[in-house]
């Protein structure tokens, strides 16, 4: 015999939260795929961190308006209103303080990039190479614009959608020369810093940055950030 109970449609609340972990996981995807190789990009991808998170709050405030509802105050209900609530929270500080956050999603895309081109230590194979070149052309005696016939084919290939630059320059502390290859641009860009192991980013290098920081990936290879 076929139940005719009435089927319990989805609170309109809890679909509020469910969009918002959506949203926020759609721009994770998207963050990890594209990062910000493009520059009109940051114009899209900012605007898209800054929703997700707005979204998973009024998620959060829908549910909990939701659960302060007579008719949701069923335990089954309200075990459906906590498990969103504790999801959409975890979520907020996951892409937010957490190591999901969107500057952590660029930082794990440049890493997948450079593995799937060829690896850290062709990468910093490479930079050895060139920081024991001779640079005559290096602009006020410090800072040489790499030209592109001295670039390795991983470079080029890291490069391949817009390439933005590459430099050598003091980046290490005790005036200490790496290699900086650079992407973004605009109010937001970062950089992969190579130097021989051992390298320690100069700390006075922040001092022009104020949102600038350096995520190690390992001895001699980081990622530095800059607003």
């Amino acid at each position: 015999m076929e139940s005719t109970a009435p089927t319990q449609r989805m609170s309109v609340y809890i679909k509020f939260g469910i969009a918002g972990l959506v949203v926020t996981v759609c721009s994770a995807i998207a963050f990890i795929l594209f990062g910000f190789i493009l520059f009109p990009l940051v114009l899209i991808f900012f605007p898209l961190a800054l929703a997700s998170i707005i979204t998973l709050l009024f998620g959060g405030v829908f549910v909990l308006f939701g659960l302060t509802r007579k008719e949701n105050r069923k335990l089954s209900r309200v075990l459906q209103y906590l498990a969103t609530l504790s999801a959409i929270i975890a979520m907020l500080c996951l892409v937010t303080i957490g190591p999901c956050n969107f500057i952590r999603l660029i930082d794990l895309r440049t890493r997948l990039v450079v593995a799937l081109t060829g690896g850290q230590d062709e990468l910093q194979s490479w930079a050895m190479q060139l920081l024991d070149k001779d640079r005559d052309r290096m602009d006020d005696s410090r800072r040489w614009d790499v030209p592109k016939e001295y670039w390795s084919q991983q470079v080029r290939r890291i490069y391949w959608i817009q390439p933005t630059g590459v430099s050598v320059d003091n980046f290490f502390e005790n005036n200490q020369r790496g290699v900086r290859l650079i992407f973004g641009g605009g109010f937001f860009h970062w950089s992969i810093v190579i130097g021989p192991p051992g390298s320690v980013p100069d700390p006075k290098l922040n001092d022009f940055v104020l949102d600038s920081f350096w995520i190690r990936w390992r001895d001699g290879i980081y990622n530095w950030a800059q607003g």
